[in-house]
C-alpha cells in the first residue's frame, strides 16, 4: 500500500508540473523563432551590404581598366600616327590619321572611333 501511495503522490506531482514544462517548452520555442528571425535579418543586411559592394568594385575595376584603355590607345596614336592641328571630332576630341589615311579619335573606352572628312570640324 505504501508503494501505491507513493506511486500516486509522484503521479500528481508530475501532473502538476507539466502544465509548467510545457509552457516552459513554448516559451524556449518561441524565443528561438525570435532569435532565427533575427539571424535571417542580420545575414541578408550583410549579404545586401556584400552585393552593393561587389558592384560597387566591380564599376571601379570598369572605370579604371576604361581609363587604361583610353591612355594606351592615345599614346600609341601620338606616336605611330599623325595629329591632326586644325580639325577636332564631333565632341572637341583629338583627331588622328593613321597611315592609310584614315580620321580618328579616341573614344572614353579605349576604342578607335574613325570618322569620314564630313564629320570633322574646325579647331576654335
Amino acid at each position: 500500500m505504501k508503494n501505491s501511495s507513493i506511486a500516486i503522490y509522484i503521479t500528481g506531482i508530475l501532473a502538476l508540473n507539466s502544465p509548467v514544462q510545457a509552457q516552459d517548452t513554448v516559451k524556449k520555442q518561441e524565443e528561438l523563432r525570435i532569435e532565427e528571425s533575427k539571424a535571417k535579418e542580420v545575414k541578408n543586411e550583410v549579404l545586401n551590404g556584400v552585393k552593393e559592394s561587389a558592384a560597387e568594385i566591380k564599376q571601379a575595376g570598369k572605370e579604371i581598366g576604361n581609363k587604361t584603355a583610353e591612355l594606351t590607345v592615345k599614346g600609341t596614336a601620338a606616336v605611330t600616327d599623325q595629329k591632326l592641328r586644325d580639325k577636332t571630332g564631333p565632341g572637341g576630341q583629338t583627331v588622328y590619321v593613321d597611315k592609310y589615311n584614315n580620321y580618328y579619335y579616341v573614344n572614353d573606352r579605349g576604342r578607335k572611333v574613325y570618322l569620314r572628312t564630313d564629320a570633322l570640324k574646325d579647331k576654335k
